[in-house]
């Protein structure tokens, strides 16, 4: 049987490596096993709210009752700057490797109006993959 040590350790290697595929930075949610990661707890945190969703009726109105509607906020805001911040390190910094990662496969497309993607739009593709 696989204990957490063990499943994170055989884990870890892979996760890395598809973060760094992917986006060109690791999330750090499994550099430390015990430590928490603020990306990664805001983000599961919005997970549930949004499950839990489904099986509310006025979830606004609830949400606004007991206060979740602040922490949504929060970590939405957490999420988002994660987000951006990666697309503005790779603005600053390029990227200078021969093979694209899937972050510099986005920010080279081009829009209907000839334009690269905003970073609103290089956001949202981020969320999307990471979900």
């Amino acid at each position: 049987m696989l204990d957490k040590t063990n499943f994170i350790t055989t884990l870890r290697p892979w996760w890395h490596k598809k973060n760094r595929v992917s986006f060109g930075k690791s999330f750090g949610c499994l550099d430390n096993p015990e430590g928490e990661v603020e990306f990664a707890m805001a983000f599961d945190r919005l997970n549930a709210i949004v499950s839990e969703r489904l099986f509310k009726g006025p979830w606004r109105l609830i949400e606004w009752l007991n206060g979740t509607n602040k922490i949504v906020a929060k970590d939405k805001k957490t999420i988002t700057e994660f987000a951006l911040n990666i697309i503005r390190r790779r603005r600053e910094h390029g990227y200078h490797k021969p093979q694209k990662d899937l972050l510099q496969l986005f920010m080279d497309i081009k829009g209907e109006d000839g334009e690269p993607l905003s970073d609103d739009m290089l956001k949202d593709s981020i969320l999307n993959f990471i979900m």
